[in-house]
């Protein structure tokens, strides 16, 4: 999926079919589509035909085989080469099928016999199955801007301070790892971390305070309307429009990364994070982080899983004192001792 380009209908699909020859890598796919459809007056301004691809096992990924060529009328019209070998990644994107078949003489051929238009494929997908590849023609909507992907995002519900502190304290219950402090879970924190030298279990506590930076990753500015992704495991924030602005001139396969973590982030799984704008509007000018815990210290003790009013507003009750083991065994040598008569 492509928040820039949504998809409105899918006119065709199918999944590689191994050739004949049992190699698995390599297969071929047919992709029926009507003659109406081909023509550029059966599109509305702004939309367009794509060619997409994708892997089962990441089916919202696109992505091309390792080589492919495309057909039409029995010529081939476009081909994806195999990589080089020193790039680790290829830039690739949906191919726009609207120029390839308002071209062709079979797809603006009114008077043409056939029923359909045919669109080969035939790839090798290796070092994959080709039979884990799957390829669509898709109907795209007009390109949204930055403006229309913003008012979505703004139009989100935020996340509440009470998610924030839930996902903090889940931060702070489990063992600290760099993965956590370089994705931005925090610059300390009370919670110990352990680790193994020799066999033997070494506990590491760390006594600073955890904080929020109040500048975005990506410009280094100051944060204006701060945002994170609702799944992403860390509080930090990056500036919203900065981050849409940033995916949107991104090459095809690096578009939608949180700028923090690096997961898959799309507009529409972005919120407003209402802690940090608190901490903004507290924060002086010059300040680039705050501390989160005393802001946090009424919110974190709450349990996701008490929804009554009752329970979120009643602290839990302290845990009794613990006798400790000297105590208890004195009381035990008492009890035994002879009792004078």
């Amino acid at each position: 999926a492509e928040p820039m380009r949504p998809t409105r209908e899918v006119l065709a699909i199918a999944p590689l079919v191994p050739d004949r020859m049992n190699r698995q890598n390599f297969g071929s796919a047919r992709l029926a589509l009507p003659h109406g459809v081909a023509a550029a007056s059966a599109l509305c301004p702004g939309e367009s035909l794509e060619l997409r691809m994708a892997n089962r096992t990441r089916p919202r990924h696109h992505a091309w085989p390792r080589s492919m060529a495309i057909f039409l009328g029995g010529m081939e019209v476009w081909r994806v080469d195999p990589p080089q070998e020193d790039w680790q990644y290829r830039r690739d994107a949906p191919l726009q099928l609207d120029g390839i078949l308002a071209s062709s003489s079979l797809a603006s051929s009114s008077s043409s016999s056939a029923p359909r238009l045919l669109v080969e494929l035939s790839a090798d997908a290796s070092p994959h199955s080709s039979a884990d590849m799957v390829a669509a023609i898709v109907r795209t909507a007009p390109q949204r801007g930055v403006p229309e992907l913003l008012a979505e995002c703004l139009a989100a519900p935020p996340l509440s301070p009470e998610e924030s502190a839930r996902l903090f304290s889940s931060l702070q219950d489990r063992p600290s790892s760099p993965a956590d402090l370089s994705s931005g879970a925090g610059t300390g924190g009370a919670g110990a971390a352990s680790a193994d030298s020799g066999g033997a279990g070494l506990e590491v506590e760390c006594a600073s305070p955890w904080v929020q930076p109040l500048l975005c990753p990506v410009t280094q500015e100051r944060l204006k309307v701060p945002a994170r992704g609702r799944g992403c495991r860390h509080l930090r924030c990056f500036e919203l429009e900065a981050y849409l602005v940033a995916s949107t001139r991104a090459v095809f396969h690096r578009r939608w990364h949180c700028p923090v973590c690096d997961h898959p982030l799309p507009p529409s799984d972005v919120a407003v994070c209402c802690l940090t704008q608190q901490l903004l509007r507290e924060a002086p000018g010059g300040v680039t982080e705050a501390a989160i815990e005393e802001k946090l210290a009424g919110l974190r003790w709450q349990d996701p899983a008490a929804t009554s009013p009752l329970a979120l507003a009643t602290p839990p009750r302290p845990s009794p004192p613990r006798a400790s083991p000297t105590a208890v065994a004195s009381v035990a040598a008492a009890a035994a001792a002879p009792v004078a008569v």
